[in-house]
């Protein structure tokens, strides 16, 4: 199994791995960023991480992440969290090792004054 760049500074959240914003931010081109939104939420006010992936919640999801290495860095983000923590721990039932949850998602993410990229 291949290490982490977050592997001693995560935390878990009941049983889901989860990194902040800003540790997401300082690693992004190491990772893997995964946004579970809707298409409507990725060009809304919050806007997006630069790079991330948009692959909404069901079969686009599952179908991405069916073509990633189990051992790759993989941090999933939503609007707020809960559905990427949903996601997360169905990524890590699937096998994948270094998976990760954005700890409050994308409001976190502006809370933090971060980057964003917008359509």
């Amino acid at each position: 199994m291949s290490k982490s760049i977050f592997e001693n500074s995560h935390t878990e959240n009941h049983g889901v791995p989860e990194v902040t914003a800003k540790q997401v931010f300082e690693g992004k081109d190491q990772l893997v960023v995964i946004d579970v939104r809707t298409a409507e939420e990725w060009s809304s006010e919050l806007g997006y991480i630069e790079g991330a992936q948009l692959k909404t919640l069901g079969k686009d999801f599952e179908d991405y992440v069916s073509g990633l290495s189990k051992e790759q860095d993989i941090v999933v983000v939503c609007r707020s969290g809960r559905r990427s923590a949903a996601a997360t721990l169905y990524l890590i039932e699937q096998g994948y090792s270094n998976t990760y949850n954005m700890q409050g998602g994308m409001i976190a993410w502006n809370e933090a004054g971060l980057a964003k990229a917008q359509k």
